[in-house]
């Protein structure tokens, strides 16, 4: 399965941010603390509902703020396409939402 796309809502340190990814080559470079592991966190959420490096979703949500909100577009070798969104506000909780298409 490949990642698409990418959308980041308020997670950590990335507040607006949206990516088309390619299907074999991506480069993330930055200085220290621009956001590149937190990049990689948020595709690691998508797959599987958890951070790798939290046990706490409260901790991924920037200081002043009280949500984030993940969405991916993946597709399959047979066109299948997937879209997740995982969203968490720190009263509500978790909640993920998913949409299958075939192209």
């Amino acid at each position: 399965m490949l990642l698409r796309s990418l959308k980041i809502h308020n997670f950590r340190n990335l507040r607006e941010t949206r990516l088309d990814i390619h299907p074999t080559r991506n480069f993330i470079f930055g200085d220290n603390a621009q956001g590149k592991t937190n990049l990689i966190e948020t595709i690691y959420l998508l797959c599987f509902t958890k951070s790798f490096r939290t046990k706490e979703d409260y901790e991924c949500v920037p200081f002043e703020g009280t949500e984030y909100f993940v969405e991916g577009d993946f597709v399959r070798k047979t066109n299948l396409s997937h879209h997740i969104g995982i969203r968490y506000h720190k009263q509500e909780g978790k909640h993920k939402q998913n949409w299958t298409k075939t192209d």
